[in-house]
């Protein structure tokens, strides 16, 4: 799937790649229009947990709210063009199929909160 946006800092406009497998983005390629280079490029996993903003969004790129599944590994292989390799890692703590926490995990094994869900 293709999408075409405005960059949010720039204000150029940029051609977002999505692939999507099972109703979840795996990976995104951010491209620029005029020399179609790489700007970025990302893939993510996912558990088998229903991503609570699944069914609420509309046509935005972010697998973190496009995806029926919660991510659980980010990560980034190419900015600016450039080779990165950086994985962000997440857990969830669950109440029944649904999340009531994000967490990101950070390298030395510690939970940083970044997120809490409540439900109606």
């Amino acid at each position: 799937m293709r999408i075409v946006e405005k960059d949010v800092v720039t204000k150029k406009e940029q051609h977002i790649y999505l692939y999507i497998e099972n109703d979840n983005i795996v990976r995104t390629k951010t491209l620029d229009p005029v020399t179609d280079q790489v700007k970025e490029e990302n893939q993510f996993e996912y558990d088998e947990h229903p991503n609570p903003y699944f069914s609420l969004t509309g046509k935005t790129s972010l697998p973190m709210s496009r995806s029926q599944r919660n991510v659980t590994v980010t990560r980034t292989l190419f900015r600016n063009g450039e080779s990165v390799n950086s994985e962000i890692r997440y857990a969830y703590e669950y109440k029944g199929q649904w999340p009531v926490k994000r967490y990101q995990l950070l390298t030395n094994g510690k939970k940083l909160l970044e997120q809490e869900y409540f439900y109606e």
